[in-house]
């Protein structure tokens, strides 16, 4: 299997679940919209939950010292936010998240 995004697994909601970084994904989407505007917005239209479907945390960036928002999702949260992307990346998405809980 080629990893096109990296899973790793994380603590959410007191559970150890395999998640991947929002960035990445979005950046693998192809979305046109900014990442904060696109993933504050997905959250939002499909009800996520915080402590579920993903954690969130802020990372101080070195050059600058500024701080951003980092999210990470469930697997399940990754695999339907590509379906709602409807976008030949999202349904390759789609189905390495589909071949990688297969395997695992």
């Amino acid at each position: 299997m080629n990893d096109i995004v990296k899973i790793k697994g994380k603590d959410i909601g007191g559970n150890t679940l395999q998640t991947v970084c929002a960035r990445a994904l979005h950046s693998l989407l192809e979305s046109k919209q900014d990442f904060s505007t696109w993933i504050e917005g997905r959250i939002e239209e499909y009800g996520f939950i915080e402590g579920e479907d993903f954690t969130r945390f802020h990372k101080k960036m070195g050059a600058n010292d500024a701080t951003v928002i980092e999210y990470l999702l469930s697997l399940s949260m990754a695999k339907e936010l590509s379906m709602l992307e409807n976008n030949a990346k999202g349904k390759e998405a789609r189905k390495y998240f589909i071949e990688f809980r297969e395997q695992a």
